[in-house]
């Protein structure tokens, strides 16, 4: 009796396990369709799942899954199917969240945690080039506009018109702000830098020797005006010259500046020097004067002693300006092609003699010998303005550089 109880048992569990069988529902994949868009940044799956077993009423879910990263890339719910009854899902998943090459992708059917169906999907992820930046194309205006800073002017418009006009008037203001705040911070002021006479002196030698005599006094000689048209019987006129009968010949002006003076020196806060850019000027009029009009070369210099003066007359006071002026220019050359003169005169029988004339020693470390010429000029007199003095003052600068680069030095007078 024992084993028709053991086979009754086991033919109930095999009916209730074909009957549970029977009653689950039994879902596929099928017909899977997978591509690229032409461009290749998409990639689009379709697909149908298809109930074979029994009514359910069980909510679905389908994804698919990126079985390289075990990622979700992308996922839907599907009704509950019918026997025999099938649905059709797609797809579409961006080809950016591929890895480009082969790729296994898997498509998972499941109901709540149960896994009632899965399928394999190969593919190839194509390259993809980045996407170019769209172009935009402007919205053209009126005739007669234009666009500034996305703001559309129209040139047909007077307030437009005026609008523009003070922006560009106010852009020039503030250029021209900029230009002096940078020529203000930049800007040096020239100057000239201290001078000591190159002459040698030989303190040993006899002091009644003509060597003496020269020494003593070429340290004298301030400029290379000739002695005054009138003296007094017994007096004594030194000059130095450092002109040939070409010009300056091998000399650079190297700077020139105006000063005031009176009896206790030079008055420094007054100093003003010439510039770089007119000094350029100078010294290549000096190469073209000799032997020229004095009018002509009156009117190169003319610019540079115009400069000068105007600048001077900034340091000036009316009070100041009564003291007479002193002009010096620095001069510089090689040693051996340039030279100096020293002449001597006295005033003797109603007219002036040449007593002497010697070319002076010099001693130079550097092998280039600077020279110093200083010319007095008239302050503002008293009957004068100061605008009158100022363009007066112009042209004695003028003459007095004009003498300089276009002359030739005569001493026709004879050493006794």
């Amino acid at each position: 009796m024992r084993w028709l109880s053991i086979l009754l048992i086991c033919i109930l569990s095999v009916t209730a396990l074909a009957q549970a069988q029977q009653d689950s529902p039994g879902y596929v994949i099928r017909d899977i369709n997978r591509e690229f868009t032409p461009d290749n940044r998409e990639l689009r799956v379709q697909f149908d799942v298809l109930n074979l077993s029994s009514a359910d009423s069980s909510a679905l879910t389908v994804s698919l899954v990126d079985t390289a990263s075990n990622t979700i890339l992308a996922q839907q719910e599907v009704r509950a199917l019918n026997i025999n009854e099938r649905a059709t899902v797609p797809f579409i998943v961006p080809t950016s969240a591929l890895q480009p090459g082969p790729q296994n992708l898997r498509i998972v059917l499941a109901a709540g945690d149960q896994q009632l169906a899965f399928a394999s999907v190969g593919v190839t992820v194509p390259e993809v080039a980045a996407t170019p930046a769209a172009t935009v194309t402007p919205t053209p205006g009126p005739a007669g506009s234009f666009e500034i800073l996305s703001v559309t002017v129209d040139l047909a418009n007077p307030l437009h018109v005026l609008g523009l006009a003070g922006i560009v008037l106010a852009a020039l203001l503030l250029l021209v702000v900029l230009i002096l705040l940078i020529r203000v911070i930049l800007h040096r002021e020239p100057r000239l830098t201290g001078w000591q006479p190159p002459y040698i002196s030989t303190p040993q030698v006899d002091p009644s020797s003509q060597t003496a005599r020269r020494q003593g006094w070429q340290v004298h000689a301030q400029n290379d005006l000739p002695p005054p048209s009138t003296g007094s019987e017994g007096a004594v006129h030194i000059r130095k010259l450092v002109a040939n009968v070409e010009g300056l010949d091998d000399w650079r002006i190297k700077g020139i500046r105006l000063v005031l003076y009176d009896q206790y020196g030079r008055v420094h806060r007054t100093e003003t020097a010439i510039g770089s850019r007119y000094l350029r000027r100078l010294n290549r009029a000096a190469q073209l004067t000799p032997g020229e009009p004095a009018e002509q070369t009156l009117k190169r210099v003319r610019p540079a002693a115009k400069a000068l003066v105007n600048h001077f007359r900034g340091k000036l006071t009316n009070r100041s300006a009564m003291l007479p002026v002193a002009m010096d220019i620095r001069l510089q050359g090689k040693q051996g092609d340039v030279h100096i003169m020293m002449e001597l005169f006295m005033f003797q029988q109603g007219h002036w003699q040449l007593l002497d004339r010697w070319e002076p020693e010099v001693m130079v470390p550097t092998g280039l010998i600077e020279e110093n010429l200083t010319y007095s000029l008239y302050g503002m007199r008293s009957e004068e303005t100061m605008r009158a003095f100022t363009q007066r003052l112009q042209t004695d600068v003028a003459r007095t550089l004009a003498q300089l680069l276009n002359k030739k030095p005569q001493s026709e007078q004879k050493a006794t």
